[in-house]
């Protein structure tokens, strides 16, 4: 196998097995939280009935293993579940975020490449200017 390619599976393999750490990461610090999610969802003066209810139904009440195996196979098919706000799917929110956010970082990468295009046409224009960024630089 040529080196380049060697290295290009080693690092997808890398990319993989950190993306799956960070989100067992993040199962875990959920699920470590101090707080109850089926109280949070009910409110404070929800029945301890209705609260082992809801228990069952997020499936909260099975073991920390079978959530986590849940939660896996879920991400890898991209359902992220529903919103606890307003019941619609994280998802579409998800999309529907990252574009705006997609906007702003194309803008700011023009605005910050124009930028840096103007700085180093003045450090060619004005040899003094030259001096001056470089001391900044340092």
């Amino acid at each position: 196998m040529p080196s380049s390619s060697r290295s290009l599976l080693i690092r997808t393999a890398y990319s993989a097995s950190l993306l799956l750490a960070v989100v067992i990461v993040t199962f875990l610090l959920f699920r470590v939280a101090p707080s109850n999610v089926a109280r949070v969802i009910l409110g404070s003066n929800a029945s301890p009935e209705a609260v082992r209810q809801l228990q069952e139904q997020l499936g909260l009440n099975r073991t920390l293993w079978v959530q986590l195996l849940d939660y896996l196979s879920s991400v890898a098919r991209l359902d992220f579940g529903t919103s606890v706000a307003d019941g619609s799917p994280v998802a579409e929110t998800v999309i529907e975020k990252f574009q705006v956010t997609a906007q702003i970082g194309l803008l700011g990468s023009f605005l910050a490449l124009l930028g840096s295009y103007l700085l180093n046409l003045a450090a060619y224009l004005y040899p003094r200017l030259r001096t001056l960024i470089h001391v900044v630089k340092s």
